[in-house]
């Protein structure tokens, strides 16, 4: 599979270590240079540049190819992020934005999902679901990451849906 990530799900991937699930989970992952820019920033929590200084095989800086013009309403890195899953006819999108997870069926076929979804799926294929899930998201509270009373009440949700699953 192909996955095209943008800045905020692999940083808070990064950030809760769970980015090693990733080739299990949905295989190679690919950004543009314009995410990889995003988190080059000052304010970038060190471990995620760490990670970035020294990243797995299975990560590739892709330029996207400005086959299109930038995506209105949306940044740099979410509008490249959307290119390059153009370009590659990714399988999946990981992507947290709101207005890119709308645009997003407008060019692509692929998934679209975001840091919760991840932890979601990685969790879901664990011994405990419900309990990694719960500390997967616990671990995610503690970065900058931001909890929408909607996104609270679709975490709540999922919990629920996972303890009945047992």
């Amino acid at each position: 599979m192909i996955v095209v990530a943008d800045a905020g799900p692999l940083r808070y991937l990064i950030e809760i270590d769970l980015i090693a699930q990733i080739p299990a989970q949905y295989g190679e992952l690919y950004v543009p240079g314009a995410v990889l820019n995003e988190l080059s920033q000052p304010i970038t929590p060190s471990s995620v540049k760490l990670w970035l200084a020294k990243p797995p095989f299975w990560f590739h800086i892709v330029d996207a190819a400005d086959r299109t013009p930038k995506i209105p309403t949306l940044d740099l890195g979410e509008s490249e992020a959307l290119k390059l899953a153009i370009k590659l006819e990714a399988d999946f999108l990981l992507i947290d934005d709101q207005a890119a997870r709308k645009a997003a069926p407008k060019y692509i076929n692929a998934s679209v999902t975001g840091t919760l979804g991840v932890i979601y799926e990685v969790s879901r294929l664990s011994l405990r679901p419900a309990e990694e899930f719960r500390q997967n998201v616990g671990r995610l509270r503690l970065t900058t990451f931001y909890f929408s009373h909607q996104l609270n009440q679709v975490i709540d949700r999922l919990q629920a849906e996972m303890e009945v699953a047992g």
